[in-house]
């Protein structure tokens, strides 16, 4: 298990509400520079076009992300009394779940702690919007040189000794059964690194606390059948994503890597976007499974677009 450092204590603002969601960042100096931290605004506000009011049936469940799931025991408790009550604050009317990228792992999770008789009541459907169902390289990057998001006055060394500690981090690592043995995440001058070489990859960057983290992970349950439900899996594509991270002599960790390009919605590569199509094949045919795509739209930008919305809106009205 992981925690915070002793007397650090963190809290996650606007569970049941959806300011929180809607920008994750809603001060004037991210607005001055280009509005980065609009996330679920554009939702809430559309479905408030089409009669919903934000508190009463838009709700929303934030998290504390540097958590995987099976570190969240508490937290989705609270997620299943807060289905329970919007479900009774709306005239027992099922409830529609919509998350976006690790958040569609989060709702995977949290379906498969709860019975088959409970999502028959409560739940409409799940809708797991770009989604890195297996992983992604970019988090490579992450672990390796740190990632600013392109935001240059952010110190990426100081952010890597924070993001390092995440849970998440090692969750989101491409996992081997979507990455062959012999195709290479990162490139360097004395070793090539695949995604069954990790043990090797955590002490080669001097993190050997990585591979305790990946352990936790890999020996925990999560369990990739269909949730069960009516389950709408979205996911964009045709925009390049990083592939391979390579580093040049002497920039291995700690520098700048060239990103070798490929398939993808720029952050989630296309091998783990598309891995829910399993379920198209795979469920027992009492609920659906659909597999809906978007073409050259961004990994968040595809919560913003106009066609996106309109299927959302098929879905969520839907009774």
């Amino acid at each position: 298990m992981s925690s915070n450092a002793p007397g650090v204590e963190f809290r996650i603002p606007g569970f049941g509400e959806t300011y929180s969601v809607e920008y994750i960042d809603d001060s004037w100096a991210a607005y001055l520079m280009g509005n980065i931290a609009a996330y679920l605004i554009h939702v809430t506000d559309e479905l408030t076009k089409w009669g919903y009011s934000r508190g009463k049936d838009i709700r929303a469940a934030p998290y504390d992300f540097r958590y995987a799931p099976h570190s969240q025991n508490q937290y989705f408790e609270r997620l299943r009394h807060l289905v329970e009550e919007t479900y009774t604050m709306n005239a027992n009317t099922p409830v529609t779940l919509v998350a976006h990228s690790m958040g569609g792992i989060f709702g995977q999770y949290f379906l498969h702690t709860v019975s088959q008789k409970w999502k028959d009541k409560y739940i409409n459907g799940f809708v797991a919007v770009n989604t890195p169902w297996k992983g992604t390289v970019m988090i490579s990057n992450l672990y390796t040189s740190g990632y600013n998001w392109g935001i240059t006055p952010l110190d990426r060394e100081i952010l890597r000794m924070q993001q390092r500690s995440w849970e998440t981090g090692v969750l989101l690592l491409p996992q081997e059964d979507a990455w062959g043995e012999s195709e290479i995440l990162v490139r360097t001058p004395t070793r090539n690194y695949t995604a069954r070489d990790y043990e090797d990859y955590f002490r080669d960057i001097e993190h050997p606390l990585g591979n305790e983290l990946f352990d936790n992970i890999r020996h925990s349950s999560y369990d990739m059948d269909h949730p069960g439900v009516d389950t709408y899996c979205v996911y964009s594509y045709g925009t390049d994503t990083p592939e391979q991270l390579v580093y040049d002599e002497g920039e291995f960790p700690d520098g700048d890597a060239t990103m070798m390009m490929g398939a993808g919605d720029g952050t989630v590569n296309l091998r783990s976007l598309e891995y829910c199509k399993q379920w198209i094949y795979n469920h027992n045919g009492h609920y659906v499974a659909d597999v809906v795509t978007f073409k050259g739209i961004e990994h968040i930008d595809l919560l913003f677009h106009k066609d996106f919305l309109l299927f959302l809106k098929r879905i969520v009205m839907m009774k």
